[in-house]
């Protein structure tokens, strides 16, 4: 009898049992119903545990129905093989069903029939285990498929399995140790107990894969292991490496001379480029940036990590450093930074290209101004996980005159970091003509005036992309002027603007924005933001419509949060602008359900990319709406307290059947209390990549699939 149908027969007979007052059976068959409804809930658990690939915690919960109630146990039993064998241990699934038969013989005192149903589940458990394990194939060492297969393969595996397949067999052992593409990212690490472990196989066969690692790992305190890559690493026989990673665990197993010692024996290895060292606390290791840079002066990507205050460069002579020194790339992680901590790097390291510093005092501007390198071209400041910090393949060099400085990207962090505008002035006004990015809070520029009228009338020439803050009338001033002026700006991001007027005025005067953010509209009278944005979209529209016939361009993506004053009618003039391909709308409260579906539907067959953000009125109609757009792959859904399971299911379906001509690729949930863990994992089957946070656990992951047909 299934589940359902035993627990209905239970409700019966305990109703009778109230209507007849047989107390003594209320308690025996309530007993079963808790039992029954706790057994259903656990295994519900354990198995989604299972198919999320969380293999440990669904032991676990398999073995809290074990322990719960003997008369569950067998239940437990034939959970626990079946996850074993879902993971391919298939003789542990098979000692699990012997477990569980022993445990019927020694404890049961069910019924003869009772009892013979449970030896007969274990039973036939336990053939299937035994049929897979002897059907397995062993496809290195009996199929001998070609050894492209086997390497393809092999280079998919994860590192801990990867080690594992050393100690399978010899010829195992010596297959995988011939597959170079399994080894250029190698990782020597302990176990979660701080000990050898599986890591001791990696280094008893470290002399095979030594030809073919580049990137090296270091994340372990067992001596033996480190005195025996080091020793690889200073003979060259790791001969094609190119990154080293020493991480905090490894560097606090050590002395500081003897990292000094190791660095310094590799400065004739030019192949090796790269090095990212981690320190607890640098005030005890006492290993400064400036010694590192000495010791090796042919190293140009150094990560520099420490979890106290940037040491100064307090040596007697800081111009050890040669000033041929080939560092391009780094990048400071510390507590604290202060711009005496590394300004004798930025004197003597001239090749310098990308600097990226966290924890830094914003004053530290002034010493970046003094000592700007001729090179720079990435300067990124208290980065946040958005935007994605820029790397040097995020850009394209241009030769330019020795000595000319040539700064690309000036990138400070937002809003709760404003950087004095006495201090980041000076520098954007230096690199006016390269500047191609900015991204900060810079603070009122009023105080500033006297500096702008002795820098006349500059403006910048090659500006692309501009995220800015807005404090007061004397920024914004500011930054329209600049505004007006570009001829390149194509990406243009506005948090708290101050006079909505003035923007869409400058706005007006000027080609179309492609990629077009504003937030936080909250001065000013509402029906103004209102008509100045519907006058804005207006034109764009207009300008939309004769991109066919004239070499012109049009806003594609627009961002609307916090607008006080919007209503439906703007959507009426945001729709008719045909270039549009994105939209990301958030706390928008003046629009309605009606005028949100309605906009949708009117621009289904261009749309791409939508997000919704703190919107109430965004409910289940509107997300079935999203699922008959013709052209959209991409939905981000954030703080929305009316959508339900039903609603994305219902989008998602829509989307990704057989007959849909673009497919919905990437979907983003983020704190929607309505939408389940268990509902997450029917989109996971359907979308590529599926991003989730859960509201009540905070609880993050993301899963990159394949779409599955």
């Amino acid at each position: 009898m299934g589940t359902h149908e035993s627990c209905q027969k239970l409700a019966i007979q305990l109703n009778n049992s109230i209507q007849s007052h047989d107390y003594q059976e209320i308690v025996n068959i309530t007993d079963l119903l808790f039992q029954n409804h706790w057994f259903n809930l656990l295994d519900a658990r354990a198995h989604a545990e299972a198919m999320l690939g969380h293999f440990d915690q669904s032991l676990h919960y398999v073995q809290q129905i074990i322990d719960f109630s003997s008369s569950l146990a067998t239940a437990g039993y034939l959970r626990k093989a079946k996850t074993y064998s879902l993971y391919g241990y298939q003789q542990k699934a098979i000692d699990v069903y012997d477990e569980g038969l022993s445990c019927i013989n020694s404890t049961s005192t069910t019924n003869d029939r009772q009892q013979q149903q449970k030896i007969n589940q274990l039973t036939t458990g336990k053939k299937e285990a035994t049929f897979i394990q002897k059907k397995r194939v062993d496809f290195i060492g009996k199929v001998l498929p070609p050894v492209e297969i086997i390497d393809y393969t092999v280079s998919l595996l994860p590192a801990s399995t990867l080690i594992s397949c050393l100690a399978v067999s010899k010829l195992w052992r010596k297959r995988v140790l011939e597959c170079n593409g399994a080894w250029k990212n190698v990782v020597v690490e302990d176990d979660n107990n701080n000990n050898y472990g599986s890591s001791q196989l990696l280094i008893g066969a470290i002399h095979h894969i030594a030809p073919y690692i580049t990137n090296f790992t270091l994340n372990t305190i067992n001596t033996q292991a480190l005195i025996k890559c080091f020793t690889y690493i200073e003979t060259g026989y790791i001969s094609k490496i190119q990154s080293l990673e020493l991480t905090d665990l490894t560097t606090q197993s050590l002395q500081p001379n003897d990292i000094i010692s190791l660095l310094s024996s590799l400065q004739t290895r030019h192949e090796l480029t790269t090095l990212k060292i981690s320190l607890v606390d640098n005030r005890r290791n006492m290993i400064t940036l400036l010694d590192i840079l000495t010791c090796w002066p042919a190293i140009q990507t150094v990560v520099f990590s420490t979890t106290s205050v940037l040491q100064p460069t307090i040596h007697p002579n800081p111009l050890r450093i040669p000033s041929y020194h080939s560092l391009i790339d780094l990048e400071i992680k510390a507590g604290s930074i202060m711009g005496h901590s590394f300004e004798p790097i930025l004197q003597r390291c001239l090749k310098l290209r990308r600097l990226v510093l966290h924890g830094m005092h914003s004053r530290v501007f002034d010493t970046v101004f003094r000592n700007t390198t001729p090179s720079l071209e990435i300067f990124v400041l208290n980065p946040r996980t958005h935007p994605s910090i820029p790397t040097l393949q995020d850009i394209q060099t241009q030769q330019q005159a020795t000595g000319n400085p040539r700064l690309q990207i000036l990138q400070v962090s937002g809003f709760h970091h404003e950087i004095p505008s006495y201090a980041a002035l000076p520098l954007i006004h230096k690199h006016r003509e390269t500047l191609k990015t900015i991204y900060g809070n810079i603070s009122s520029m009023a105080p500033m005036a006297p500096t702008l009228a002795s820098y006349g009338d500059f403006r910048l020439s090659n500006i692309k992309k501009l995220v800015i803050w807005i404090v007061d009338h004397a920024t914004q001033d500011f930054w329209c002027r600049l505004i007006r002026q570009s001829t390149a700006l194509h990406d243009l991001e506005i948090n708290s603007v101050y006079n909505i007027n003035s923007l869409v005025t400058t706005l007006m005067s000027i080609s179309p924005i492609r990629n077009l953010g504003i937030s936080n509209v909250q001065h000013g009278i509402p029906a103004t933001t209102q008509l100045s944005l519907t006058s804005l979209f207006e034109r764009y529209a207009q300008v939309s419509n004769r991109i066919n016939v004239e070499s012109a361009s049009s806003m594609e993506m627009i961002t609307l949060r916090y607008c006080n004053g919007l209503n439906d009618d703007l959507l009426t003039s945001l729709k008719n602008v045909s270039t549009l391909h994105g939209i990301w709308f958030g706390g928008l409260k003046g629009l309605s359900s009606i005028g949100i579906k309605q906009f949708i539907i009117n621009t289904s067959n261009q749309l791409t990319y939508v997000q919704f953000e703190d919107m109430i009125q965004v409910n289940d109609t509107i997300l079935a709406a999203l699922g008959d757009m013709k052209k959209l792959t991409t939905v981000k859904l954030q703080r929305l307290q009316n959508i339900t399971d039903q609603g994305v299911q219902t989008l998602v379906e829509m989307k990704n059947n057989k007959n849909s001509t673009c497919l919905l690729m990437e979907l983003v949930v983020k704190r929607c209390s309505l939408i389940s863990n268990q509902c997450i994992q029917f989109f996971k089957e359907k979308v590529k990549v599926v991003e989730y946070i859960s509201k009540l656990k905070n609880k993050y992951f993301s899963s990159l699939q394949l779409y599955r047909q």
